[in-house]
């Protein structure tokens, strides 16, 4: 099994009129934090949208946990464990952040949306990471600072248990 929990090898994404990937290789060890850096338009944004099923690749093959995926949607990847905080804000402000955070996934018990279970999930996802924030309050009242850390919260929630195959 490979030291890597996510290999990307020889990806290559273009659109018309523009190469945005030429043959990009990125590899990722378990417990390491990574920063993807360049200038506008070096297709940094690409490349994890190609992983996580917004875009599909042209060539190249991508490795999670040691096993070939590709994605054609982000459903696919969140089920695999793989999420995504997106540069630009895709929220519902006029909704809570409890509503934002499982929105497309929204835990159900008799085919109502199960409020109490995604209460209690949310609170339980933002006390592991010591974040101080009400899941109930509405998203436009909070600051573009904490809505990222309460989105960045949500999706590494979703990721582990997804991860550990089990739901949430």
């Amino acid at each position: 099994m490979s030291e890597y929990v996510l290999e990307m090898y020889g990806i290559q994404k273009s659109f018309p009129g523009v190469q945005a990937l030429n043959n990009v290789d990125f590899r990722l060890r378990p417990g390491t934090v990574h920063a993807l850096v360049g200038e506008n338009g070096a297709g940094k944004s690409t490349l994890m949208k190609c992983l996580f099923g917004l875009y599909s690749i042209d060539s190249g093959q991508v490795y999670l946990q040691g096993r070939e995926v590709s994605f054609n949607h982000p459903r696919q990847a969140l089920e695999h464990g793989v999420a995504m905080v997106h540069q630009e804000l895709n929220q519902v402000p006029k909704r809570n952040v409890m509503e934002n955070l499982w929105l497309g996934r929204l835990p159900k018990k008799t085919g109502f949306v199960n409020e109490k279970k995604m209460y209690e999930n949310t609170k339980k996802a933002f006390s592991e990471l010591g974040i101080d924030i009400n899941p109930r309050a509405i998203m436009e009242n909070l600051s573009v600072s904490v809505r990222q850390i309460a989105i960045c919260a949500g999706q590494r929630s979703m990721m582990r248990c997804s991860t550990v195959g089990r739901r949430c």
